[in-house]
């Protein structure tokens, strides 16, 4: 009987399963690399779109508001001040001054019409130079109007200037 001595090192018997089990496992870790990185994207992007529609209620409501305030009939803005329209000097870019339960009579701002949304309007001052318009009936008023949009635990604010004349 002879003996046959082996070498592990020159020996090249089942080096292939090992080479495929190391490909493979390289693989995986790249899959899941990868994985991880769209599951990060999709929560990026589903931030931006939640953030993207508070600023477009947040504005829709500023808007509500400009059109509150144009479709006021001037007889009205002239005779009395209406519930919706400050002039009490409120910094309403505090929101933790915005009052709108409809309660105790001290309401700042409106409920928009959107869910979650809410409007205040101000008034600033007559327009500079407007009072000396010899030509105009009315003055020139300038105004800011807010847009608040609160969905759950995020929030957009849009502050825009607005003039009316009456």
């Amino acid at each position: 009987m002879k003996k046959e001595i082996i070498s592990i090192v020159s020996n090249e018997n089942g080096s292939a399963i090992v080479i495929t089990v190391l490909v493979l496992a390289a693989l995986t870790i790249l899959g899941i690399s990868a994985s991880n990185t769209s599951n990060t994207e999709i929560m990026l992007a589903n931030n931006e779109m939640l953030y993207k529609q508070n600023l477009y209620k947040a504005e829709a409501a500023a808007m509500e508001g400009a059109q509150t305030l144009e479709n006021e009939p001037t007889a009205n803005l002239l005779a009395f001040t209406p519930l919706w329209l400050n002039q009490n000097g409120v910094n309403m870019t505090d929101l933790s001054l915005w009052d709108y339960d409809g309660q105790g009579g001290n309401d700042n701002a409106n409920m928009g019409i959107l869910a979650n949304t809410v409007f205040a309007v101000v008034f600033n001052k007559i327009a500079l130079g407007s009072s000396l318009d010899l030509t105009a009936s009315t003055l020139l008023r300038e105004f800011s109007v807010y847009g608040f949009s609160r969905p759950g635990t995020n929030s957009n604010f849009i502050e825009i200037g607005y003039k009316r004349r009456y």
